[in-house]
């Protein structure tokens, strides 16, 4: 079987809202390993707007964290946290066990990597069925193994 395997590359604050609004695409859920502060990149109205959208299309999302203060903070960030706990499931891994940098979503066939730290925003969206299968493969066995994110008050 021949694969219609299709790259895409995005730059910049504008590259990054589009492969977010991308996800909007999604047929059933979004799966995430992210490291979460997208709102400084692309701005509070911007997040709220595309949240808005995911919960309007009932689109559902299961992200695997890693337990660091900075992805927690940018977690529990109240708008952020309000939003995100209407379509996502979150669990918590260990750095040890699952090294997460930048943002990887994976959804219908599209693997998408965005990275932003350095002053550089990066994104590649890679459309290629088997490697999703093989990425969604490894996300539900890390997600098997990781614990649901706890709110301590």
């Amino acid at each position: 079987a021949a694969f219609n395997t299709e790259v895409k590359y995005y730059h910049g604050k504008q590259g990054f809202m589009q492969m977010m609004w991308n996800t909007l695409s999604a047929k059933e859920e979004v799966i995430r390993y992210p490291e979460f502060g997208r709102i400084e990149i692309v701005g509070e109205k911007f997040f709220h707007s595309w949240a808005e959208k995911i919960i309007e299309h009932n689109i559902t999302e299961r992200a695997i964290i890693n337990p660091k203060q900075e992805t927690v903070n940018h977690f529990l960030h109240t708008y952020e946290y309000e939003k995100r706990s209407k379509y996502q499931q979150t669990h918590v891994l260990p750095e040890t066990t699952l090294d997460i940098s930048g943002d990887t979503t994976i959804y219908n066939s599209t693997f998408a990597l965005c990275f932003w730290k350095q002053g550089e925003i990066v994104g590649v969206e890679i459309e290629n069925s088997e490697l999703v299968k093989m990425q969604k493969s490894i996300f539900e066995t890390l997600w098997k193994i990781s614990e649901p994110f706890i709110k301590k008050d």
